[in-house]
């Protein structure tokens, strides 16, 4: 129950921060930025992280598997990290905030393992 706690934290501050920079651009920018997503098959792969991370997670959670849980919250993770490097040249502040964070919520999750 613990690690479905910190992945959603995990989420949460990913998906906050992303949805707020992506709010701060005009328009243009948006559309820009959409179109460059649809075209290229890394930007889906980035993006299927997440909810692939969730649904393996979720099922982790109902069957009771930890390497499930495991390998559902180290795709969100790492869709986070990513996130992180991909806004460290529009806003440096919110990308380190983000590392941090995420590194800081990774170590929570990850340490136990270590025995």
């Amino acid at each position: 129950m613990g690690s479905i706690t910190v992945t959603s934290a995990i989420l949460l501050i990913t998906a906050w921060t992303a949805l707020i920079e992506f709010d701060s651009y005009s328009e243009e920018k948006r559309r820009g930025i959409i179109e460059k997503i649809k075209s290229s098959p890394l930007y889906w792969v980035i993006i299927a992280l997440l909810p692939l991370g969730i649904v393996i997670n979720g099922i982790g959670a109902m069957v009771g598997s930890g390497l499930f849980l495991l390998l559902g919250a180290s795709f969100i993770v790492l869709q986070s990290l990513i996130i992180a490097a991909f806004l460290w040249n529009v806003t440096r502040w919110k990308s380190m905030m983000l590392f941090i964070i995420i590194i800081g919520l990774g170590l929570v999750l990850y340490i136990p393992l270590i025995q």
